[in-house]
């Protein structure tokens, strides 16, 4: 072999060893952020999960404990027992028990935009709104809503799907309480 080849086959293999060095790196570094990015999915996934369990947790055990104490009402006030004659004669709904009971939950709770408490016709009796969040004054009737039918109908208290209502993320929550009154 001439010193000419011999040469020129040096310097192939001094230039070819910095590409292989750096495909290596690449290979190893394509791996490693596999990995990373895997890792980091995970991590997202976990902290979401976390996220929607704390805020189910908070809304049982703080926001939706009125729930117990409008039902105890229901009860009390139930069929047999009629609300009584001044609560009747006023016609303002001030006068009920179950005002009492949601204004300061709707005042103190800042999860909860909108409380408020459905006759049998799927009107809004009581109503506390965030009026940032729900501009329109005056009860609204919830007939027509999907939501509302399919939750009296199965009896069930059920979460809906969240939408965004002036930038700000809602999750509607339907439950219906004895005396066929529902809690929205």
């Amino acid at each position: 072999m001439k010193l000419i080849l011999r040469f020129i086959i040096i310097l192939i293999a001094f230039s070819l060893v910095p590409v292989l060095v750096t495909g290596v790196w690449i290979a190893r570094s394509q791996s490693a952020e596999r990995e990373h990015s895997r890792q980091l999915h995970l991590a997202i996934t976990e902290f979401a999960a976390e996220s929607v369990e704390y805020f189910a947790s908070d809304m049982n055990n703080s926001a939706l404990g009125l729930v117990l104490e409008l039902e105890h009402v229901a009860f009390r006030e139930g069929p047999g027992n009629a609300p009584s004659k001044a609560k009747v004669r006023s016609g303002d709904p001030k006068a009920t028990d179950e005002y009492r009971i949601l204004q300061p939950e709707a005042a103190t709770h800042p999860a909860l935009s909108l409380v408020s408490l459905l006759g049998l016709d799927d009107r809004e009796i009581i109503r506390f709104a965030d009026s940032r969040l729900y501009p329109e004054a005056g009860n609204e009737d919830r007939s027509s809503d999907p939501f509302v039918v399919s939750a009296r109908r199965g009896g069930q208290a059920a979460w809906g799907q969240v939408s965004l209502r002036q930038g700000h993320p809602v999750l509607p929550i339907i439950y219906p309480l004895l005396g066929d009154k529902t809690l929205y």
